[in-house]
């Protein structure tokens, strides 16, 4: 059994174009697994810092996920006018399986796409298996420990998935369940099995399934990172946490199912109007799927894989599309900035730690009159349990530099409104200016 771990993945990869004069210019994307002995040394133990994006040939990283069944990894280049960009995930299935999904574009009508592994410094096995496009063509190599492979470009985008065993001789097993998009593989190891939805580009991350050798459930089916989660142990330590309230019989205590009587008022009285949408800590999923069912084009963040799973099959069950991301909301992903952004909860729970992290999210995800709607603990209540609670000066002075008030006035959190019995509670209804 794989300890609690993370990984600094020493893999150095390769991208260049050769010219040759009246000839098209091949473009050559790869994995040097030369550092894979150093990637077995950090794999029972969790790391505070980040893998150095030179080191996985990515200019950023862009998603991370820690997790005691695998690790993601999500970067990018750039690009440019003279040079292809490409997305790169790669995802560890401990102990001893890992994928590599290079994605490429900008690619000439007339671009050669070749794919190399070189593994010719590694002390242990290393078996592989081109699992994508499934009729690849391996191109024999004149050096021993390199091979290449050459993938069709369409449109001037090109795409390779890898499956590699580290430290075994036999290949993992793969079979193409959907070339279509999604991407939808299967992979077998002699210890691992696992089910793999990869999307096109960045905009969904796509989704795992673990089960051991005899089909045994390792890890049910849930979202890959969208963002750079916590990480490190006490961020580990802190998402499980999260996630364990969705896992308990007993329902988290804010999962009322019951849409939020603030949002329902601003939105049925015409104050807040459909457009693109983001709920911040969306939990289950209550008020995102109010919104969708109102005819918003609803993004979710929650940083509980479990909760998101939940959500989305409460989702299927009222026939609405929510766009449900794995994220911290303290270090959101790139998204368009909204229209509408809500959250219940989720500020007042992080900005003692992360008020400004909070608000640089909210100025990431928003555009010069974008509302917000927040519903924050009250400070002015008496009671000794309940949310936590902010006082009124905070919230101003958090939110003043980039924010209008259009009003900020004591609520409750129960069922009724400012009618009801819960906890104080604060409306807040801001507008980004201009």
């Amino acid at each position: 059994m794989i300890k609690k771990a993370t990984v600094v993945l020493m893999l150095l990869a390769m991208i260049g174009i050769d010219s040759a004069i009246g000839a098209p210019k091949p473009v050559r994307l790869g994995l040097d697994v030369s550092g894979l002995a150093e990637l077995q040394k950090r794999t029972e133990q969790y790391r505070d810092d980040l893998p150095k994006p030179a080191s996985l040939g990515m200019h950023e990283i862009i998603a991370y996920e820690e997790h005691k069944n695998f690790v993601c990894v999500v970067g990018k280049t750039a690009g440019g006018d003279k040079s292809p960009s490409y997305l790169r995930r790669v995802i560890l299935v401990k102990p001893s399986l890992l994928l590599v999904d290079d994605q490429i574009s900008g690619l000439g009508s007339g671009d050669n796409f070749q794919w190399k592994l070189a593994y010719r410094k590694v002390n242990r096995p290393v078996a592989y298996a081109p699992a994508y496009p499934s009729k690849i063509s391996v191109a024999d190599s004149t050096l021993q420990g390199l091979d290449s492979f050459t993938a069709p470009c369409k449109n001037g985008v090109g795409r390779v998935v890898v499956a590699i065993t580290l430290g075994q001789k036999d290949k993992p097993a793969v079979k193409i369940v959907s070339n279509a998009k999604p991407l939808v593989l299967k992979i077998e190891t002699k210890e691992t099995r696992c089910k793999l939805t990869l999307p096109t580009g960045a905009e969904s991350a796509g989704s795992i399934t673990i089960t051991d050798a005899k089909g045994k459930d390792v890890l049910a089916e849930r979202v890959l990172p969208s963002g750079i989660m916590p990480h490190g142990p006490k961020g580990v330590k802190m998402l499980a946490g999260w996630d364990s309230r969705y896992t308990r019989k007993n329902a988290a205590p804010w999962d009322t199912k019951r849409v939020a009587v603030e949002l329902k008022k601003a939105v049925e009285s015409g104050k807040i109007k459909p457009g693109r949408a983001v709920v911040l800590g969306c939990g289950a999923g209550t008020n995102s799927i109010y919104l969708a069912s109102k005819g918003f084009d609803v993004t979710a963040i929650d940083v509980a894989p479990t909760a998101l799973a939940i959500a989305k099959a409460r989702a299927d069950k009222a026939k609405v599309k929510v766009n449900w991301v794995l994220a911290d909301v303290t270090a959101v992903p790139k998204l368009k900035p909204f229209d509408f952004m809500y959250d219940r909860g989720c500020y007042h729970g992080v900005r003692r730690k992360f008020a400004k992290e909070f608000v640089a999210s909210a100025k990431r995800l928003s555009k010069p009159g974008t509302q917000f709607l927040i519903l924050a603990g009250n400070a002015n209540e008496a009671r000794h349990y309940g949310p936590p609670r902010v006082k009124e000066e905070d919230i101003r002075n958090d939110f003043k530099a980039l924010f209008d008030f259009t009003w900020l006035r004591e609520s409750k959190f129960g069922a009724n409104g400012e009618k009801g019995k819960g906890p104080l509670m604060w409306s807040i209804l801001l507008t980004r200016k201009k």
